[in-house]
């Protein structure tokens, strides 16, 4: 009787380790996903829809200035793209301590959410697509994983993270020795105030962007604004790869693409261009 028992309960293990696990399909449409060290907002255009990931710039979160990535996100869902926009930890809704935040949780919060969409089996071809310093983690996240990205989107890039210690350099430099010295320290940027500490000053010498951009082998669409004096990655990318990079200059627009201007067309302009590429290339 024992022996009998003993076979039951070895043949009951082995078919369940051959159970495939089945996943439950998600409602069309905005539901929030909760990851390990923060959250994010997946919008479901459908079952074996494409995706992009949505990674936001610097001290801001997953709907982006005035919303932008919320409107991409919006007009992605029209044409039958999903997207996943994420706070990246320290920042948006994440409970993750400001002054812990470092180019290279940015990478780890962008790596699990690509690993989220790679298990859904209800999710198809997946592309990348960053701002600002959200363009840095993606070109890593995708030179690093160009088997699983097939598209990737980058506006306002940036050339490399240094940059962005020049830009802090600017605004405070003598913040960014205390946060390098004495482990943090707070910055006014003039439309919020912020804490940074020394990981994420140190994180900024770690990444050679160009060299991941090489190794990402999936079509690339670079916009910038036209009067953006921040970036200059139209010239630098696509000189790199030439023949898989599509670019765009916005007239009249920084940085920002004038959201917080009473022109409405640069970021009109932008929202389209990028919606009309994302379905010619990753549908």
């Amino acid at each position: 009787m024992k022996r009998i028992t003993i076979m039951l309960l070895a043949t009951t293990i082995i078919l369940a380790s051959c159970q495939t696990f089945k996943q439950e399909p998600l409602p069309l449409g905005e539901q929030q996903v909760t990851f390990s060290q923060t959250t994010g907002i997946f919008n479901n255009a459908g079952d074996k829809a494409p995706a992009v990931l949505l990674l936001h710039g610097f001290a801001s979160s997953k709907d982006e200035v005035a919303g932008l990535y919320k409107r991409l996100s919006d007009e992605l869902f029209k044409v039958g793209i999903s997207s996943l926009r994420i706070d990246f930890r320290g920042w948006g809704e994440s409970s993750f301590p400001m002054e812990l935040s470092s180019v290279d949780n940015m990478i780890l919060d962008a790596q699990e959410a690509l690993k989220w969409l790679g298990s859904r089996k209800d999710v198809g071809d997946i592309g990348i697509h960053g701002f600002s310093l959200g363009c840095g983690v993606a070109i890593e996240v995708a030179g690093n994983n160009s088997y699983k990205i097939k598209t990737m989107g980058l506006w306002s890039c940036i050339n490399s993270f240094e940059e962005q210690l020049e830009e802090l350099e600017e605004i405070d430099s003598s913040a960014v020795d205390k946060a390098i010295t004495e482990g943090k320290a707070e910055f006014d940027l003039g439309w919020r105030k912020i804490v940074l500490g020394k990981d994420f000053f140190d994180s900024l010498t770690k990444y050679d962007l160009q060299k991941s951009y090489e190794k990402f082998k999936g079509n690339v669409l670079i916009i910038d604004g036209a009067e953006d004096t921040l970036v200059t990655s139209l010239k630098t990318y696509s000189n790199l790869a030439p023949e898989r990079t599509t670019t765009f200059a916005i007239p009249g627009a920084g940085h920002i693409y004038a959201v917080f201007s009473d022109n409405p067309v640069p970021a009109n302009q932008l929202i389209e261009k990028t919606v009309k590429w994302y379905t010619e290339n990753l549908k």
